[in-house]
């Protein structure tokens, strides 16, 4: 019996091969946006040091100082950005790549890209370097175009890039279709009924219908056309078919493992800063506590001191009175 017999699962494959037509329908878009995302840097790059920018190949991950100071940090985790451990790392030489390093970060949704899949020396020449930087997950670096880049990439990409996300009437479609990518390709059962596998396809052909600008693109209104026949069941489904969506699944699942360490890190992090502002908060209580101990034990110790002067006074006082009185007699 073949497995394509079980109908739950032969839907999950239909569920998998949606996501190839969605990455069809919006790759084209994704790069003709980013390429433009990509001049529109450059440009910024001239604006803020009035001399145009120059090409580099000196600079790597391993060796690149940022352009904004360590206590100045714009990232949104300093721990994983460039300036957090300045040994062996230097300024850009050609003037380039640190300020284009944090365009990129002010360019990111939460200013927090990942640099694993980037080479800064091709900032400079290829427009998909600096995409690259928006992905969610690291495994990208030997994706080099939008073609070679899958749909939970590119859906990545729109999501982090605040002008690729200019560009949607409607991103919270975006965030579902990424969210049912992960739902399809970590799955355990590899099993999907009819009515979710309808709503997943529907939920991609409102992304490929987004009335910005998607709606008319070709690529988008070629992958409804197939997106809606694999939802009738007229698409017919291949052994290879089957075998290329098993190893998109196995690959997803060694993704979701660095996705989950990634969030683990930033939890971690997250913890870590917030011991420290705990800790600080409570020496900074006791301080004060203690300098309003200080000040107390100093405000009794002058009254005490005031009060033995008027004391001292009034014997005085009395002995003089004492005096006159012994004169009189």
């Amino acid at each position: 019996m073949s497995d394509l017999e079980d109908p739950l699962y032969k839907n999950w494959v239909r569920s998998a091969l949606s996501l190839k037509y969605l990455k069809h329908g919006i790759h084209s878009f994704v790069d003709r946006i980013a390429k433009q995302h990509h001049k529109d840097l450059l440009f910024g790059y001239r604006k803020d040091t009035g001399c145009a920018a120059k090409s580099c190949c000196e600079c790597t991950s391993e060796n690149l100082l940022p352009d904004h100071p360590r206590n100045g940090c714009i990232q949104k985790f300093r721990s994983k950005c460039f300036c957090n451990n300045t040994g062996g790392r230097r300024k850009c030489p050609n003037h380039f790549c640190s300020r284009f390093y944090d365009l990129i970060v002010r360019a990111h949704d939460e200013r927090n890209p990942i640099w694993a899949n980037t080479d800064p020396a091709r900032w400079f020449g290829d427009h998909w370097a600096t995409s690259q930087c928006f992905l969610g997950t690291t495994g990208y670096s030997d994706k080099h175009t939008a073609v070679e880049t899958d749909a939970s990439g590119l859906l990545s990409i729109i999501l982090n890039n605040i002008e690729l996300r200019s560009h949607l009437d409607c991103p919270d479609n975006v965030s579902k279709a990424r969210d049912i990518r992960n739902e399809i390709m970590h799955s355990t059962s590899f099993e999907v009924d009819d009515e979710k596998l309808c709503w997943y396809v529907d939920q991609m052909i409102l992304v490929l219908q987004d009335k910005k600008e998607l709606i008319n693109e070709e690529a988008a209104k070629n992958a409804v056309v197939n997106l809606t026949k694999l939802k009738r069941n007229q698409i017919y489904i291949s052994e290879e078919d089957v075998s290329e969506m098993r190893r998109g699944a196995l690959s997803a699942a060694q993704d979701g493992i660095k996705h989950i360490e990634k969030k683990t890190d930033e939890v971690m992090h997250r913890i870590e800063v917030k011991r420290k502002q705990v800790h600080e908060d409570i020496d900074a209580h006791f301080a004060k506590k203690m300098r309003e101990q200080d000040k107390q034990m100093d405000d009794k110790n002058i009254q005490t001191v005031d009060e033995s002067d008027v004391d001292n006074e009034a014997v005085e006082l009395t002995a003089e009175e004492k005096g006159k009185r012994v004169e009189q007699i």
